[in-house]
């Protein structure tokens, strides 16, 4: 979960699931990236929010 594109790239080389959050640098960032992440959410709660609905989801 970053606001850079450093952070998803990152990811995707970890080659783990990214999220992007449009607070700080992320609104800017967006427009930028070659590959988009998985997740993009207005803030870090949001984000967080988007994770654990999805995780419920998928133990239940």
């Amino acid at each position: 979960i970053g606001d850079k594109a450093i952070d998803v790239e990152t990811g995707f080389n970890a080659g783990i699931k990214t999220a992007l959050v449009l607070t700080g640098y992320g609104k800017k960032t967006v427009e930028t990236l070659e590959r988009k992440p998985d997740l993009i959410a207005e803030n870090l709660l949001g984000a967080v929010k988007s994770i654990t609905n999805y995780e419920s989801r998928i133990t239940n």
